[in-house]
């Protein structure tokens, strides 16, 4: 792959818990932006979601993006934010089997209700 065909801006965030500064023992809790980066995103052939069903997986795309330090940082408890619509990242992202440092694939599957509301 190309660095010019990571063509479409994806977010990445990450669910955190942190004390109010009025008041100690109330926890904040909710999603902020971990990073946003440049990727390839590819919703799954026929095909594969097919194959991805009958293991009873909701896989429904893939996002290919550029290995860095900020990106190998992702990992599967984090959402990814691309095009308006969440996703639940399945599994923890896989780095290019050819060159370990060049792209990770990070696999998509639909994102909870309430994300998408």
């Amino acid at each position: 792959m190309e660095f010019g065909k990571l063509k479409h801006r994806i977010t990445v965030q990450k669910y955190v818990e942190t004390q109010d500064d009025s008041n100690p023992e109330y926890l904040i809790r909710g999603w902020i932006d971990h990073c946003t980066l440049w990727s390839d995103v590819q919703d799954l052939s026929t095909r594969d979601s097919i194959q991805a069903q009958s293991i009873g997986s909701s896989l429904q795309a893939r996002a290919v993006v550029r290995f860095s330090s900020v990106s190998a940082t992702i990992t599967s408890d984090m959402r990814v934010v691309f095009a308006g619509v969440y996703y639940q990242i399945n599994g923890q992202p896989k780095r290019d089997l050819f060159n370990r440092k060049t792209y990770i694939t990070i696999e998509l599957s639909e994102g909870l209700k309430e994300w998408n509301q």
